[in-house]
């Protein structure tokens, strides 16, 4: 439980510092790209001192793991680009909720499909909590949000739900299936993240890009190297505290409502009483009634 309260705590964090992002910094790709590509580096250097310190494998065992490494990587990169783009256009915890939506279902309903064993009161939480997800979920934006807007977070956080659902799926694989290590699987994910992310700067860079809108001023490099750290950090202890739970035994159906919905409704609730960029409703109430419900019949099964 320790594991999936951490993981829980660190998507927040990560997404947080997402947002500030957005606030802070005009969403162009360029920035973007340079951001996530110094996230994926902090990450992997945290995650590199970590596995020397509990002595864990450098290398993965075989090629099928470093595949879906691979895979995991370059779409962590891509998810965290366009996660950051859609909350430039709209809220952090309406944002958060699809794209946890994407990751609860696929990696729940693939950990069954693989065999996972699970109660019905199980079964029952995590449907009560996709639920809770669901009712905070306005069917529409606020009406001052421009259409044009609207359009661009909706099509960036539907893109976010499908490479969210892609990671999901391969992270349960490789961890729960092919017995790779949580930690040197993190390390190698990250480290594909990093070196997909240089290649866009390097891309950048041979076009005549100098990055002076993020890096011009000396408090611009300090905020943006910052938020840059703390999300790529967050984000790597958060999926490696998710894979570390899946790997202890934690069925699939209870680690991905856990950490995704616990993580969405704190982020709603940011949305709403810090950043204001989202209305309280009798709708979020119930959903945090339904969630707690959900809470406990899956901690039950």
């Amino acid at each position: 439980m320790l594991f999936i309260l951490l993981a829980i705590s660190l998507f927040v964090c990560k997404d947080i510092f997402g947002k500030f992002y957005g606030l802070n910094f005009e969403a162009k790709n360029t920035g973007l790209f340079l951001s996530n590509t110094l996230a994926m580096f902090s990450g992997s250097v945290v995650l590199f001192i970590v596995a020397l310190c509990m002595k864990k494998a450098i290398l993965l065992s075989n090629l099928t793991s470093f595949i879906l490494a691979a895979v995991f990587g370059i779409s962590y990169i891509l998810v965290n680009y366009v996660l950051v783009m859609a909350m430039s256009y709209g809220p952090m915890g309406l944002t958060g909720v699809i794209c946890g939506i994407g990751g609860l279902l696929a990696g729940s309903i693939y950990g069954l499909i693989r065999g996972d064993k699970a109660s019905f009161a199980a079964i029952i939480g995590a449907v009560l909590m996709t639920l809770a997800v669901i009712l905070v979920t306005p069917l529409k934006l606020e009406k001052n949000e421009r259409s044009s807007n609207q359009m661009r977070w909706f099509i960036l956080a539907f893109i976010s739900f499908l490479l969210n659902a892609l990671i999901c799926i391969v992270k349960t694989e490789a961890v729960s299936y092919k017995g790779a290590d949580s930690i040197t699987f993190s390390l190698w994910a990250f480290i594909f993240a990093t070196a997909t992310g240089l290649v866009f700067i390097i891309h950048y860079l041979i076009k005549g890009e100098r990055f002076k809108s993020f890096l011009g001023s000396k408090k611009n490099v300090i905020k943006f190297l910052s938020i840059a750290c703390i999300m790529g950090i967050s984000c790597t202890l958060a999926n490696t505290m998710q894979m570390l739970s899946l790997a202890s035994g934690v069925a699939s159906i209870v680690v991905y409502p856990l950490t995704t919905v616990g993580a969405n409704l704190i982020e709603a609730f940011v949305s709403v009483a810090i950043l204001k960029d989202q209305k309280m409703s009798f709708k979020i109430y119930l959903a945090y009634t339904v969630c707690i419900i959900g809470i406990i019949l899956v901690n039950i099964g």
